[in-house]
C-alpha cells in the first residue's frame, strides 16, 4: 500500500534554525510517510500558485513549521490559507502548526485561520515526532484529495491521445517540479498530469508541444486540455466560495469580488468551480466598458448576457433573457456576470439583483484589495492575488494560445 503524502511546510528563505528543524523531522517520518520537503525557492514574480496548490491540494497531511521568517513569507501565507480552508471543509484533514518561537495567538487571527484549532509548541525533534505521530496514527492515502479531480481530467485527456512513452517522457523532463517521493509507482501519464498542472504557464506551453500533434485529429481537446491547465493557478478556496455562492438562492449571498483588472480571470475562477470542462462550463457574460448609470449598466448586462445565450445583441429580447436565466436556474446551470467593480455600490448592487435575481455578479476590484465591508453581501475572494500576477499569467497564457495557433502543421483549420 502507498504510503500517506505528507507535505512540511516551511520558510526556505533566511531562518537556517527552522530549516535544520524540518530536515529533523523528515529524516524522523519518511519510514512512515511519503515526504514532500520543497527544496527549491520559489522566484517572487514567477507563477507559483500552482506549485502550491498541487502540493496542498493532493497532501494527505501538512505539517507547518510556523517560525518568525515564515510567518513573513508571502508563500508560507498562501500554504497556509490553503491548508487552513481545507480542513475547515473536512475536519479529518491534519494540518498542524509546529510553533516554533511564535505564540500560536500571533496566526490565531489570520485569514487562513491555520493556528484555530490546536497545534505544538516545540521543544526537541523527538518529542515533535512523538506528537505528530499520535495525531497522524491511522494515517492512509486519499484518492479523492482536491487536486486529484483535475490530475484525473488531465491524465484522461492525454491518455487519450498520446501513446507515445518516449514523447511523454520527453514532455515530463521539461517540468522541473519537486515532488519528492511521492508518486514513484504512479502511472507515467498521471505524474505528467500531475507536474503539467502544478507547473507554470511558459513551463506548460513548452511540454505540451511535445505532445501537441498527437491531439492532430482533435484540436477542440487539446485547446480545452490548454484551458484546464492554465486555469490551475485558481486555489481550492476561490474555487469553493465560487461554487458555494454562485448555487446559493438568495441573490444578496450570491456576489464576489476579486482584486483583478480583466474578466478573463473571473473566467477561470468559474471554469474551475463548475467543475466542466471549458465548453460546457458556466456562462460567464463580461462586461468589460464603462457605463453612465444604472440603466446603462443592465443595458449592457442584457446585451451580453444575449450574447452567451446566442441570442440577437440588437436589439434585445429581455423577457427572453430572463426566461433562459430561469432555466438555467432550474438546471443548476449559474450565469455568472463579472464586471469591474469602479462606481459599483450598495444602490447599484440592488438595482442589478432586482433586474437579474438568478445572477451572480463577479466583482473585478482591480489591483487594490478591498475590505469586506467595502461591499455587504458580497464575499471578497481569499487569497488575494498577489502584485502582477495578473499580467504575468495573461501574458505566458496569451504566448501559449499564440505558439500554438501559429502551428498549421497540426491544426490546419486555424
Amino acid at each position: 500500500m502507498d504510503k500517506p503524502r505528507l507535505f512540511l511546510s516551511h520558510s526556505t528563505e533566511t531562518d537556517p534554525g527552522g530549516r535544520a528543524i524540518i530536515d529533523q523531522l523528515e529524516a524522523s517520518l519518511r519510514k512512515k510517510f511519503s515526504i514532500l520537503l520543497d527544496r527549491s525557492t520559489l522566484p517572487v514574480g514567477a507563477n507559483w500558485r500552482n506549485t502550491l496548490n498541487i502540493w496542498t491540494g493532493t497532501c494527505d497531511a501538512a505539517i507547518a513549521l510556523v517560525t518568525p521568517t515564515s510567518i513573513q513569507s508571502e508563500f508560507c501565507q498562501y500554504e497556509w490559507s490553503i491548508l487552513g480552508f481545507r480542513r475547515d471543509l473536512d475536519a479529518s484533514f491534519p494540518a498542524i502548526p509546529i510553533y516554533h518561537g511564535v505564540d500560536p495567538a500571533q496566526i490565531n487571527q489570520a485569514a487562513h485561520q491555520l493556528g484555530a484549532k490546536q497545534g505544538i509548541n516545540f521543544t526537541t525533534v523527538p518529542d515533535a515526532v512523538k506528537a505528530i505521530g499520535k495525531w497522524l496514527d491511522g494515517l492512509v492515502r486519499n484518492p479523492n484529495a482536491p487536486a486529484e479531480k483535475q490530475v484525473d481530467y488531465v491524465a484522461s485527456r492525454i491518455e487519450k491521445h498520446v501513446n507515445d512513452t518516449a514523447a511523454l517522457k520527453r514532455a515530463a523532463a521539461i517540468i522541473k517540479l519537486d515532488l519528492g517521493t511521492w508518486d514513484p509507482a504512479e502511472a507515467q501519464v498521471r505524474r505528467f498530469a500531475r507536474r503539467l498542472i502544478g507547473t507554470d504557464m511558459d513551463t506548460a506551453r513548452a511540454a505540451l508541444d511535445e505532445i501537441v500533434t498527437y491531439f492532430k485529429n482533435d484540436e477542440d481537446e487539446f485547446y480545452e486540455l490548454l484551458e484546464i491547465v492554465a486555469s490551475c493557478w485558481v486555489d481550492l478556496a476561490t474555487e469553493t466560495t465560487i461554487r458555494a455562492r454562485a448555487t446559493n438562492t438568495a441573490a444578496a449571498a450570491r456576489d464576489v469580488a476579486l482584486n483583478a483588472n480583466g474578466t478573463d480571470m473571473a473566467r477561470f475562477c468559474v471554469l474551475r468551480a463548475s467543475d466542466k470542462p471549458p465548453s460546457n462550463m458556466w456562462r460567464v457574460a463580461e462586461v468589460p466598458n464603462a457605463y453612465t448609470n444604472a440603466d446603462d449598466l443592465i443595458a449592457q448586462i442584457y446585451v451580453s448576457l444575449a450574447g452567451r445565450f446566442n441570442k440577437p445583441t440588437a436589439p434585445v429580447d429581455r423577457e427572453q433573457i430572463k426566461k433562459l436565466l430561469g432555466l438555467m436556474q432550474r438546471t443548476n446551470n449559474p450565469v455568472v456576470v463579472a464586471l469591474r467593480a469602479d462606481g459599483v455600490n450598495d444602490k447599484l448592487l440592488a438595482a442589478l439583483r432586482d433586474e437579474f435575481k438568478t445572477v451572480m455578479f463577479f466583482l473585478l476590484t482591480g489591483d487594490r484589495t478591498v475590505a469586506a465591508t467595502a461591499y455587504p453581501d458580497v464575499e471578497i475572494i481569499k487569497p488575494a492575488l498577489a502584485r502582477q500576477f495578473e499580467s504575468e499569467f495573461l501574458g505566458t497564457y496569451n504566448d501559449a494560445k499564440d505558439f500554438f495557433e501559429t502551428k498549421p502543421d497540426v491544426f490546419r483549420k486555424r
